[in-house]
C-alpha cells in the first residue's frame, strides 16, 4: 500500500517550483541570559548582544556561559531562544514565529529608535513594553546596536487555531516548541495515520512514529515523529524540529500550512 500511496506524492513534488527552501539561522538572547553573563561565540566573534545574531551557512556558534561552553546546534529555518538566568534554548522553527513582529522592553524613544532604523509602526503594550510591526524585523534587525535605553528584544510567537488534545493532552498553551528530547513516539496515533496535503506540501504519517514531507520542488524530507511536551514534533534527520498541530476539521497544521487528508481511510 505504501509503494501505491507514493507515487502520487513523488508526481506532486515536482509539479512546480517554489522558491529555494528558507536557510535563515538565527541565536537571540533574554535580558535573563545576557545578564547572567551567556555569550554567543563565533570563529572571529564573540558577543551578547540585544538584537538577534544572524548565522552563514558555515557558522556553528558556541553558547559561553559562566561555567560551561556548548556547542549550538541551530538548523536552517530556525531560532534559538536563549532564555533565562539557567541559559535555556529553545528551538523555535521560523513558521511559528510571526516574522514581521517583536517585542521590545526599555523606554519609549529607544522603541521609537530602532521603529526609525527598521522601518516598522509602534505599538505600546505597557510596563515599558513596545510592539513592532514591519518587515522581517527579526532577521533585519540583527546585529543591529541596541540604543540607550533598550533592555530585551522578544520574538512573537504564533497561536496556533483551535487544535484538539494530542496522546490524551492539553495542547492549548501555545505554539512554541522547546526540543529536549523527551523521547521518540511509539506509534503516531491511529487517527493520524495517512496521507495529508495542502498546495505546496505533501505529508505522509505511518503508524511506525515516522513521516515523510515532500515539497512541491522535490525537497523530501523524512525522520520521527517524537513527543516533546504535549504536543508531537517532526524531528528531521538534521535534528530540526517542527511542531505538528490536529486541526478540529481533522487536517493538521504544520507552521503557517493547513494540509488537509488525502485518503478517507488511513493504510
Amino acid at each position: 500500500m505504501r509503494a501505491i500511496v507514493l507515487l502520487p506524492v513523488l508526481a506532486f513534488a515536482f509539479l512546480g517550483c517554489g522558491p529555494p527552501p528558507d536557510q535563515t539561522r538565527l541565536v537571540l538572547l533574554d535580558e535573563a541570559a545576557r545578564m547572567s553573563g551567556a555569550l554567543v561565540q563565533l570563529e572571529h566573534w564573540e558577543g551578547a548582544p540585544a538584537f538577534a545574531v544572524r548565522l552563514t551557512p558555515d557558522d556553528r556558534p558556541m553558547l559561553l556561559t559562566q561555567t560551561d561552553a556548548r556547542r549550538l546546534e541551530v538548523p536552517a529555518h530556525t531560532l534559538a531562544y536563549v532564555q533565562g538566568s539557567d541559559v535555556q534554548v529553545r528551538l523555535l522553527d521560523l513558521d511559528d514565529t510571526a516574522r514581521g513582529q517583536m517585542v521590545l522592553t526599555g523606554s519609549e524613544g529607544a522603541a521609537q529608535r530602532v521603529a526609525s532604523v527598521v522601518n516598522a509602526e509602534v505599538k505600546a503594550l505597557g510596563e515599558d513594553r513596545y510592539r513592532l510591526e514591519g518587515e522581517d524585523l527579526l532577521d533585519r534587525s540583527a546585529f543591529l546596536e541596541a540604543p540607550r535605553g533598550l533592555r530585551e528584544v522578544r520574538p512573537v510567537e504564533s497561536t496556533p487555531e483551535p487544535m484538539r488534545p494530542l496522546l490524551g493532552r492539553d495542547t492549548s498553551t501555545g505554539s512554541s516548541l522547546s526540543w529536549r528530547g523527551e523521547g521518540v513516539a511509539e506509534s503516531v496515533p491511529i487517527t493520524l495515520v495517512g496521507v495529508y496535503a495542502s498546495g505546496a506540501t505533501t505529508l505522509i504519517l505511518d503508524a511506525e512514529g515516522g513521516y515523510t514531507l515532500t515539497r512541491e520542488c522535490g525537497d523530501t524530507v523524512q525522520g520521527t515523529v517524537v513527543e516533546s511536551g504535549d504536543r508531537l514534533v517532526l524531528l528531521g534527520e538534521d535534528h530540526s524540529p517542527r511542531a505538528l498541530y490536529v486541526l478540529d476539521e481533522g487536517g493538521v497544521q504544520i507552521g503557517a500550512e493547513h494540509l488537509q487528508p488525502v485518503l478517507e481511510e488511513a493504510p
